[in-house]
């Protein structure tokens, strides 16, 4: 019987550091290279801009069809979170507004779900390099946030996402290797449209279902009903304020940080909308309607100032038959703001128009 052959003693098996590293090396620069090569494949960016189908991001495809494929003009965009989407009445303000001046003035509501002013940049990019009839952004202002919109991934494009700053940006890591991802997805998307429920053409259809007001009742990508007529319980209100303000705890470390730092996306998206701004010669402004009972104020004022000025609805705030949640006005609450609003972006607009005569 044949006798099996020894093993090789275990340190024969072993690599050596010098074999390991160059192995590890050549990981990487495979992965490197993988990465380039998916970021070489072309982005049709109107697919991109379709990514939001079927979540609460889904009116996304209708900013860019607005911008894009809609000779309506654009004098004035407000662009924000979901305070803005539900308190901007574009229609009324737009009546209200031309009245004041004599003239037409078309105001949209550009206003999407959740915070992050990258996004802001992302739709302000798109608009103000495809459109010269813009006169007034008017963006959402609220107390400096941290964090990076979650649609920013995949609406951003890659240098604003890879130009990102690093510090403070919780996100800036998952959102920089979602841009390979994204090449490979959307270039395969591109390849069979139809299977992934993509329009290679402009569908006036699909674009005049989406262009409703969404300060307005209309049902959510889910098909759950978004009612804007539904008011607080003033019973329950002031409680439901409290537990709210009793969630989560901001980062104790952010306090050793200066403000450009602790606010780093915040400050550094509101900056390039500024400078972008000013390039076109479009005014920007920032509103603030505030939340139901909220404690909120601006930690740094003056940086917001310094690009444009603040308008803050403080009128409205302490009645909850004004808000259909915590964060949100209803009807009843518009209803009082867009007059006071018709009356400051007026106001702007004639201020600018007067510049533009001298």
């Amino acid at each position: 019987m044949a006798k099996k052959p020894a093993s090789p003693p275990p340190e024969a098996l072993a690599l050596s550091p010098a074999t390991a590293w160059r192995l590890i090396a050549g990981i990487l620069v495979g992965l490197a290279l993988c990465a380039a090569a998916l970021v070489a494949l072309p982005v049709n960016t109107y697919y991109q801009w379709q990514q939001g189908d079927g979540t609460i991001l889904f009116r996304s495809r209708w900013i860019y069809e607005r911008i894009h494929f809609d000779p309506t003009p654009i004098d004035v965009a407000m662009i924000g979170s979901s305070r803005m989407e539900a308190s901007a009445r574009a229609p009324e303000l737009s009546a209200l507004v031309s009245a004041k001046l004599g003239r037409p003035v078309h105001i949209v509501n550009f206003g999407l779900p959740e915070e992050g002013r990258d996004l802001h940049w992302t739709i302000v990019r798109q608009l103000l390099n495809s459109r010269s009839d813009v006169k007034l952004i008017v963006l959402s202002g609220s107390p400096e946030a941290v964090i990076s919109h979650p649609g920013f991934r995949f609406l951003g494009n890659d240098a604003s996402i890879a130009g990102a700053p690093v510090i403070y940006n919780p996100n800036y890591v998952e959102n920089l290797l979602t841009v390979p991802y994204r090449h490979l997805a959307f270039f395969l998307q591109g390849l069979w449209p139809y299977a992934f429920q993509l329009s290679p053409r402009f569908d006036p259809a699909i674009y005049s279902a989406r262009g409703f007001d969404p300060t307005q009742s209309f049902l959510s990508a889910d098909g759950n009903l978004v009612d804007r007529t539904k008011a607080m319980d003033p019973a329950t209100a002031l409680a439901e304020r409290a537990a709210a303000n009793g969630k989560g705890s901001p980062d104790i470390k952010l306090k050793y940080l200066t403000l450009d730092r602790r606010y780093a996306v915040e400050r550094a998206y509101s900056r390039r909308i500024a400078a972008l701004a000013g390039e076109k010669h479009v005014a920007v402004a920032f509103l603030r309607v505030p939340p139901f009972e909220a404690d909120e104020h601006f930690t740094d004022r003056s940086f917001f100032e310094a690009i444009g000025p603040i308008w803050e609805a403080d009128q409205l705030g302490h009645d909850p038959l004004d808000y259909s949640d915590l964060a949100h006005l209803n009807r009843r609450g518009t209803a009082l703001l867009t007059p006071w609003l018709a009356e400051r972006l007026a106001e702007e607009l004639a201020r600018l128009e007067s510049l533009h005569v001298q």
